[in-house]
């Protein structure tokens, strides 16, 4: 699953792939053009959580 949701000024890239039974890998990125005068946009930050639940994670995983 791919989805784009937008909200104040950022992206966010959401993609969920199976690993396994009830189980998903999560890779996601915010996007938004940098503020400074004369910069250009494209400021870019992934992360990859592996093995999450599609649910409440458990007390010995590591929170979003």
């Amino acid at each position: 699953m791919y989805s784009i949701i937008r909200y104040r000024g950022f992206e966010i890239h959401l993609e969920l792939t199976r690993a396994a039974d009830e189980a998903f890998d999560v890779t996601f990125q915010i996007k938004r053009g940098t503020e400074a005068l004369g910069a250009q946009g494209g400021r870019i930050m992934t992360a990859r959580c592996y093995g999450c639940r599609a649910g409440v994670p458990s007390a010995d995983e590591p929170r979003l």
